[in-house]
């Protein structure tokens, strides 16, 4: 799976002399699982309306996606 979001780029950045306080380490770790939460919830979205398009025999476009976001924002 492609992703714009990796463990060496953020430890790359936070190698950085100027990167090592606690409070920095803290925003690391915060960024980092906003960043998976994100990836999950946005493959969760895409599952979801492929299923429910699968069982329909039609195709699944933007707009189902948008729907099926709003519906997991909902159950979160």
């Amino acid at each position: 799976m492609n992703t714009t979001f990796s463990d060496n780029t953020v430890l790359r950045i936070f190698t950085n002399d100027s990167f090592q306080s606690d409070d920095v380490r803290v925003a690391a770790a915060v960024v980092k699982s906003s960043a998976e939460y994100l990836r999950l919830f946005t493959e969760e979205a895409v599952a979801l309306a492929i299923r429910q398009k699968k069982e329909t025999g039609e195709m699944v476009d933007s707009r189902d996606l948008e729907r099926v976001k709003e519906e997991l924002k909902e159950s979160f």
